[in-house]
């Protein structure tokens, strides 16, 4: 995440980091709230949110298993492009290495 500290203060970007607990909290908050309930125990079995096994705490997953639709390609820039950010929140693979919210 250095990198990502990095380019951020380049940037100009106000920032602040997330604790563990915030991190765990934003990731199970993202889960209940986009992916619909009947898909959601799946979404557990398809490694989204951390478990002790090692293979999990990924949220891209939801995509991957058909969980929920994505936009790909030209398609997804110019979706992202005609939404106005004010906030968002940059999670890492790895947990120790942290996550901002800008």
């Amino acid at each position: 995440m250095k990198k990502a500290e990095n380019l951020l203060k380049r940037l100009g970007i106000a920032y602040s980091q997330l604790t563990e607990e915030q991190i765990n909290s934003h990731k199970q908050a993202w889960v209940y709230h986009l992916i619909p309930p009947e898909k959601q125990s799946k979404a557990i079995d398809c490694y989204c949110l951390p478990s002790e096994d090692g293979y999990s705490d990924y949220l891209w997953h939801a995509f991957s298993y058909g969980l929920l639709n994505a936009l790909h390609g030209e398609e997804a820039k110019t979706a992202l492009q005609s939404i106005l950010i004010s906030e968002a929140i940059l999670l890492s693979n790895w947990m120790m290495q942290g996550a901002f919210i800008f």
